[in-house]
């Protein structure tokens, strides 16, 4: 109990001396071991911002210029971050900081609710409660002012915004100064969304109740309804346009609330607990708006359904057939799934994350002590050999790049070979200069699917050889809380 009491007095300590800090405080040699929250890094790659965290302190943003680690800066209570061209924009709850990181000078805006950046007309966007200022980062000015708005939506380097006028919500776009009408509705927009070209996706919501999806032409002031063709029963709803024109709706309805006089008896061999947990069921549709067709995807059994990009096949497997309990990781039986004739082939129980390349063409993931690389249209595998890899990383090129403590690794896919293109003997090697995308919400202790890419032209430049200045790497000190989590 003395212990117990020793312990608590000093976690109040610590908390007492923490809230003492001030909002901003000079970087200093004390407090090295650290992880890492959260990375960006600006335009051109040069400059990297980064959450400290110590224990559970989670809002000290550290600004590193990559070439010079020497050149640094330090904020600390930083709600948000966004790069512009040549500039930092820092939210904080009473102002807005716009940092230029070159010359180490800064100007403070008033504060704001949240704040957006266009990259090609080095634009900030900052909205307040029911107004938005349109902010010139280059001239150093405010350029507009925009009254009765309710959103603002950034799509492909526009600015979307919805305005309440009398009893209609108008979809104002605002580039290059100029506003142009995009849409009238007597019905609030939720969220929108960009589609292919000249289209968008509309969702219209009322209170807790999802109204309608419209697919909408610009071009041809055309609107598709997803009401039209299913009957419209949730709460809530994403979707988004794959390139085959084709759109992938995940809808969510809210379970109804039971009583809870009754007692429930939950046994362990039951392996889908998680439902229980759960406060809604979500359906997956794939919509074609011009053909008015839709399909569920997925069965009772096979309901988690991923899309992975490819022109034919999504996969398909069930959270709950091998549900164990005891892992941080559920195995799953995972199957290639073609929506078009309800075919399902088996490809393998995997047990691990699986990342799919930019085309959807490949799977790659751990097997073993090996790691198995797919291709999803003919089902054929490669083994490729574990040399210690912690993650591993597409190329457009579908080659893989793999990381860890034996450096840096590339697999050609085309001959089938591994050869190591960069070493530091010090510690651990990570990649943090990649993409990742993904279409896949997954559940806690589920397998997630994700497609990390990186651009290989930055690291073939000087032959084959990845040095510290193109290659963003951390090194991992042994017996030292400085880890960089996984991305």
């Amino acid at each position: 109990m003395e212990k117990l009491m020793i312990f608590l007095l000093m976690c109040i300590y610590q908390w007492a001396y923490t809230q003492t800090e001030k909002d901003s405080i000079p970087y200093t040699e004390q407090n090295k071991a650290y992880d890492i929250y959260l990375k960006s890094t600006s335009k051109e790659g040069k400059w990297i911002a980064f959450f400290k965290v110590y224990d559970h302190n989670t809002d000290s943003l550290f600004i590193i210029n990559r070439s010079n680690p020497d050149k640094k800066y330090y904020r600390i209570k930083v709600l948000d971050h966004k790069w512009s061209r040549d500039k930092l924009i820092l939210k904080y709850q009473n102002q807005t900081e716009i940092f230029n990181y070159l010359s180490g000078k800064n100007k403070i805006l008033p504060a704001c609710e949240s704040i957006g950046t266009i990259e090609n007309e080095d634009i900030l966007v900052l909205k307040t409660l029911d107004n938005v200022q349109i902010y010139d980062l280059r001239r150093g000015e405010i350029i507009d002012r925009i009254n009765n708005v309710i959103n603002v939506f950034y799509i492909k380097d526009r600015i979307y915004l919805q305005i309440r006028e009398n009893s209609k919500f108008q979809i104002i776009e605002w580039s290059e100064r100029k506003k142009n009408k995009l849409y009238s509705s007597s019905e609030q927009i939720s969220n929108l969304v960009g589609a292919q070209v000249n289209a968008f996706l509309i969702f219209k919501k009322q209170r807790n109740q999802l109204n309608d999806i419209i697919y909408y032409n610009t071009k041809h002031q055309l609107e598709y309804k997803f009401s039209e063709v299913q009957p419209l029963q949730f709460n809530s709803a994403t979707a988004y346009q794959r390139s085959d024109g084709r759109i992938v709706i995940n809808a969510e309805k809210v379970k109804d609330k039971k009583s809870a006089e009754t007692p429930e008896i939950w046994l362990t061999s039951d392996n889908n607990l998680i439902e229980k947990f759960k406060k809604s069921e979500t359906t997956k549709f794939l919509w074609s708006p011009v053909e008015q067709n839709v399909k569920v995807m997925g069965t009772d059994k096979l309901n988690r359904v991923v899309d992975i990009g490819n022109k034919t096949y999504f996969l398909a497997f069930s959270f709950s057939e091998l549900q164990d309990y005891t892992a941080k990781k559920v195995p799953a039986i995972v199957y290639r799934y073609n929506a078009s004739s309800d075919q399902y082939d088996y490809i393998d129980t995997i047990r691990s994350n699986v990342n799919y390349s930019p085309d959807g063409k490949y799977l790659i993931y751990r097997h073993g002590r090996k790691w198995k690389l797919l291709d999803v249209n003919t089902m054929r595998y490669k083994n490729v050999k574990n040399l210690n890899f912690e993650n591993a990383y597409f190329t457009d090129e579908n080659n893989v790049y793999f990381d860890g403590p034996t450096g840096i690794w590339k697999y050609s896919s085309k001959v089938s070979k591994i050869k190591q293109v960069f070493t530091n003997n010090k510690g651990i090697c990570k990649i943090l200069d990649f993409k990742n995308k993904s279409n896949f919400a997954n559940y806690p202790f589920e397998l997630s699917f994700y497609s990390k890419v990186l651009n290989e032209l930055n690291y073939t430049k000087n032959s084959d050889k990845i040095t510290a200045e193109n290659l963003l790497l951390f090194t991992t000190i042994q017996n030292s809380k400085l880890c960089p989590r996984k991305y």
